[in-house]
């Protein structure tokens, strides 16, 4: 699974900043958490820590929202067990049934486990590359033991982005299966698909947007649609599903 479009870096720009807190199960009025923290409690405070999680992602602190999503869907595990129609009470949720909070968590893991496969973990390849770098610093020849290494490197680095793509596309998937009607996972799963060589057909990365749109549309999330529109019209601006999301538009606004 390799990238091969020559627009992923588009893609990519997109996906970094289509993600707005009004898709998830918190509202727009969510306190702003500058600083990511560990104290939060998921099961007295989900707002702050669904939003830390955020921030995380946000701020390419990718573990760190790892470990926060995996250790809510302890939580909310069990409650779900119990009845996916289990209600979870904190201020601000706006989607607050057990299926809607841990269908969201997965949607916030696959957006965590993509951003891991496209910053991968330079700090490692740094440590393991430095007597080359040092040797290209200094303008010495780099010799066949130093090439190799090189080689090495980029090769992990490469097996490791595939590993998290397919981490990410997992995670979508299982939000789906949760909650078919999450816009977000739709709209992410799609984004995914359209940057990258999956095996899937272009027109399987325009239906998820498409269902994006849809979903958000039914939802009163106008931007959400607007959004959804503008990326689908940049992948394919002859896509049959264009047209459906202008309906929604149109008929929004009365027309």
């Amino acid at each position: 699974m390799k990238i091969v479009n020559r627009g992923m870096l588009l893609i990519y720009i997109a996906f970094m900043i289509s993600v707005s807190l009004s898709s998830f199960s918190f509202s727009k009025t969510v306190p702003q958490v500058k600083e990511q923290s560990n104290g939060y409690d998921f099961s007295k405070q989900p707002v702050k820590y669904l939003t830390a999680i955020y921030m995380d992602y946000h701020n390419g602190k990718v573990d760190s929202g790892i470990k926060k999503a995996k250790e809510a869907l302890l939580y909310v595990n069990e409650l779900y067990k119990k009845s996916p129609n289990t209600i979870i009470k904190g201020k601000g949720l706006k989607l607050n049934k057990a299926y809607q909070i841990k269908s969201t968590l997965h949607t916030l893991l696959g957006m965590l486990y993509y951003k891991k496969a496209m910053i991968g973990d330079d700090s490692d390849k740094d440590i393991r590359l430095a007597p080359v770098y040092e040797k290209l610093k200094k303008g010495e020849g780099l010799t066949d033991k130093d090439l190799e290494l090189v080689s090495k490197v980029m090769a992990e680095e490469s097996k490791n982005e595939q590993l998290y793509i397919n981490m990410a596309i997992r995670e979508f998937k299982e939000a789906i299966k949760i909650d078919p009607k999450n816009p977000s996972a739709h709209f992410q799963l799609g984004l995914l698909y359209s940057g990258i060589y999956t095996g899937e057909s272009n027109d399987t990365a325009e239906r998820h947007i498409y269902l994006s749109a849809k979903l958000s549309y039914e939802e009163g999330d106008m931007q959400a649609v607007s959004r959804a529109f503008d990326i689908l019209k940049g992948l394919n601006p002859n896509s049959l599903y264009l047209k459906q999301i202008k309906r929604f538009m149109k008929e929004a606004k009365g027309e």
